[in-house]
């Protein structure tokens, strides 16, 4: 059997309508190995081990994963020079954009009955004091190299609610460990403009629904 084979037959579970209990067993797990079946145990041994899993969509809590982020892993941008203040603002907030297209997912409003306890900006590095971006200059204009949110001129406050209703909302969006740059920088506009592309009437968004529900009891 091919290593792709037996690599998809490893994973298959967590693509499967069992994803959530195995999420389960997995936090379960972190907390305690030895609570769980030693089969669960082997098989969360492997998944922990095989690089691939380290790029991949991640269905395990955050914290194994992100808590320890530091600015050199982080690619934080260059500081420019003291003198140039308003373009040294606009590569923090750059940083702080990049750390949300990363991490924001992780504090999506996607568990309706709100058991799991989500994590903090500051443990993700999502707030501002982490990038150097001071209370005093959330209402300072910032040019941005490249568009975000269908901006390229607004407020560092303006910017910060625009990634939090795109990334922290109700949908999370996961797709940094891709090393596709082309298709990183295609989902990023995808996302970031979606609403202003798909501004559809309410009829029309509940005839979506009634086709995803229906997909999903297929």
């Amino acid at each position: 059997m091919s290593e792709s084979n037996n690599s998809q037959k490893t994973t298959s579970q967590l693509f499967s309508l069992n994803s959530l209990f195995v999420e389960e067993l997995y936090n379960q797990y972190l907390k305690d190995p030895e609570s769980v079946d030693s089969t669960w145990q082997s098989y969360f041994e492997r998944i922990e081990e095989k690089e691939e899993f380290v790029r991949s969509p991640s269905w395990a809590p955050y914290k194994n994963k992100i808590l320890h982020v530091s600015r050199e892993t982080e690619g934080e941008e260059e500081k420019p020079s003291e003198g140039k203040s308003t373009d040294t603002l606009s590569a923090r907030v750059m940083g702080l954009i990049k750390s949300y297209r990363k991490r924001g997912h992780y504090l999506a409003q996607i568990d309706p009955l709100e058991i799991e306890k989500l994590p903090t900006k500051k443990d993700l590095r999502l707030d501002a004091e982490s990038f150097g971006v001071r209370e005093k200059d959330l209402d300072v204009s910032v040019s941005l190299k490249s568009e975000v949110c269908g901006m390229k001129d607004a407020t560092v406050k303006q910017i910060i609610s625009s990634l939090e209703n795109v990334y922290s909302n109700k949908v999370g969006y996961e797709f940094s460990y891709s090393d596709n740059f082309e298709e990183n920088d295609w989902l990023e506009k995808k996302i970031e403009n979606f609403e202003k592309e798909n501004d559809l009437p309410n009829e029309e968004k509940k005839e979506i629904l009634k086709f995803f529900i229906a997909s999903r009891n297929f």
